[in-house]
């Protein structure tokens, strides 16, 4: 009997430092040029190590961005970009070209972190599911042993009706699709493909990077752990949640879209925050 082939894995990682048109993009205008490096060098470095997984090889991780507005080397450049924002759309077209020569697709933000036991959750989930359906992580942000969650802090999470039980853990699906990440495998990136128009590059939810996420995600059911923030994550290096700050957590009560996230996510996301 011949031993199986590893698992092939295809990682670009979007990034950009410098100013752009609309809003910032990736904090690219306000922080600090070394802390975005580490960011960087950190979800590389956590990509490369998913090679260590059991059947999985090495991962050949890329980063996608301008070279003019670049910490690190690109590999591959998207210059030809008027408005930055456009970065996930092209780099996800760009991933897609690949899907006959991989068996993995991941396309992540650069201030996220994929852990090792959250892509391997991915690859038991697909074993068993339909090619539809998606384990789709939370995003959070960790400070020593706090943990608060990242997108609802702007939009806050209102979970669907549609559920299933998977390995002790109640999934569910929710309304806002975006956690910085896709993972799909060949046979999920062609179907997405087939019901997708990959040359789209309008304001699908939100602008720019969420919108591309959102749109590639459309075709699948997103099913992510409902109300649990310790299993299947990923975790954003930066902290925008204003609960790490009472400044920002005041500041964002007194506007009314603020105290509004507030209660609709004590109500509806995680009330045990």
């Amino acid at each position: 009997m011949q031993n199986k082939q590893p698992i092939s894995v295809l990682a670009f990682v979007n990034h950009y430092f410098g100013p752009s048109p609309g809003s910032i993009v990736y904090r690219a205008n306000t922080q600090k040029a070394e802390t975005r490096r580490n960011y960087v060098n950190n979800t590389v470095q956590a990509l490369t190590q998913l090679g260590r997984l059991p059947g999985v090889g090495a991962v050949q991780v890329n980063i996608c961005g301008l070279n003019a507005k670049s910490l690190l080397p690109v590999d591959r450049d998207f210059s030809f970009l008027q408005d930055p924002r456009k970065l996930v759309y092209e780099s996800l077209a760009a991933m897609a070209r690949h899907v006959q020569q991989y068996d993995y697709f991941i396309n992540i933000e650069d201030d996220i972190v994929l852990p090792a036991e959250t892509f391997a959750n991915v690859l038991e989930f697909d074993r068993e599911t339909l090619v539809n359906e998606v384990l789709h992580p939370n995003r959070i942000e960790v400070l020593d042993d706090r943990k608060l969650p990242n997108d609802p802090s702007t939009r806050p999470r209102v979970w669907t009706f549609q559920e299933k039980q998977w390995r002790g853990h109640t999934l569910r699906v929710a309304v806002n699709p975006h956690a910085g990440i896709l993972i799909l495998s060949r046979e999920k990136l062609r179907y997405c493909l087939a019901h997708i128009d990959v040359n789209f590059r309008g304001a699908f939810l939100g602008e720019g990077m969420e919108s591309a996420f959102a749109w590639f995600h459309r075709p699948f059911s997103l099913y992510r752990p409902y109300k649990n923030l310790d299993f299947h994550v990923v975790i954003h290096q930066d902290r925008h949640h204003p609960g790490w700050s009472r400044k920002a957590t005041l500041k964002k009560f007194l506007q009314v879209r603020g105290w509004k996230d507030y209660v609709r996510t004590w109500l509806i996301d995680y009330p045990t925050l």
